[in-house]
């Protein structure tokens, strides 16, 4: 590899270099590891005038990378994305950089392929419903995940802003699906819709629970990505009593993620009682009867940013 040059990876890069379904691949082959290594610590979260940076350093696999992400609530309102990022692989021995990559893209790439490897790793039936609670680039990426590990039969967009029309690009009009809209402001829609939904994706900056999740069905499995902060909230906690719960890391998890802070705060739920996606292979789901719904709460860890760069940085570079 020519170490002398800087690269730089742009959104459109990022996605013709691994696509969706290679990078699901990437984390379905990591969850598999009986011992897999990273070095992660909490993310900085540093405030400033805008909003606030968030740090995420790592280290796996001989290399190293540091993600940093500039949250500004108000920059939906004049057209910016809510969060700027970029991310930073670097040499794992000498520490010499090696590429720069568009953090958003990113972003959005691991956490919905590592969310479709975890849901491979459940016991989900083919010919599924699908309900996402959000708009943004997550929950479009999310629906596409979750398309290439199970046949979707019909898909709902849950939309906070009632006028809001999403963009879907000419991907949805040739999965011969049905796709819906619908206001996530409706109790009644909620009612209608949830429990019939196999998989529910909850991709918001949400601070107070979604809906009421008394209506999930004992077989749904949630994927809840957004309310990294303790007292934020997309599920609310009640849940936590009946679900199997998985983290990716649990210390991190009950320091970030808002759900599980509040519901062992609460006592709703205990360390012992939370499993981590590293575990699935063993507890080896599709075998076992089903107890209850289970949720995968994610927080997005640094090292699942270096994993999908350094794949890319590799197949480019051969």
């Amino acid at each position: 590899m020519d170490h002398s040059k800087i690269s730089y990876f742009s959104s459109e890069d990022i996605f013709r270099i691994l696509p969706t379904k290679q990078a699901i691949s990437l984390f379905s082959t990591i969850l598999n590891v009986d011992n897999f290594v990273y070095k992660n610590p909490a993310r900085l979260n540093v405030e400033n005038t805008r909003g606030h940076l968030l740090v995420m350093p790592s280290e796996i696999s001989g290399t190293a990378g540091i993600k940093i992400a500039a949250v500004v609530p108000s920059n939906p309102d004049q057209g910016f994305p809510r969060i700027q990022a970029s991310f930073l692989l670097q040499d794992g021995q000498t520490m010499q950089p090696l590429a720069i990559f568009d953090g958003n893209a990113l972003t959005v790439l691991r956490t919905s392929a590592l969310s479709a490897a975890v849901l491979g790793l459940f016991d989900i039936r083919e010919g599924i419903n699908v309900g996402i609670f959000g708009t943004g680039p997550q929950a479009i990426a999310h629906a596409k995940s979750i398309s290439e590990i199970s046949k979707i039969d019909q898909l709902y967009f849950f939309s906070r802003n009632s006028g809001l029309k999403i963009e879907l690009d000419e991907w949805f009009s040739t999965q011969g699906f049905l796709t819906q809209i619908l206001d996530s402001n409706n109790p009644k829609d909620h009612e209608r819709i949830i429990p019939q939904l196999d998989v529910i994706v909850t991709a918001t900056s949400a601070k107070e629970p979604l809906f009421d999740s008394a209506l999930i069905n004992d077989e749904a499995c949630v994927i809840a990505i957004g309310s990294h902060e303790p007292d934020f909230s997309e599920i609310d906690i009640k849940f936590f009593e009946r679900a199997e719960v998985f983290v990716e890391d649990l210390e991190i998890a009950a320091v970030e993620s808002g759900e599980i802070v509040q519901a062992l705060r609460s006592n709703l739920l205990s360390r012992d009682e939370i499993k981590t996606i590293f575990e699935l292979k063993k507890l080896n789901l599709k075998n076992k009867p089903k107890h209850g719904p289970k949720i995968y709460k994610s927080v997005g860890m640094g090292w699942e940013d270096l994993a999908v760069a350094n794949a890319i940085y590799s197949a480019n570079t051969i």
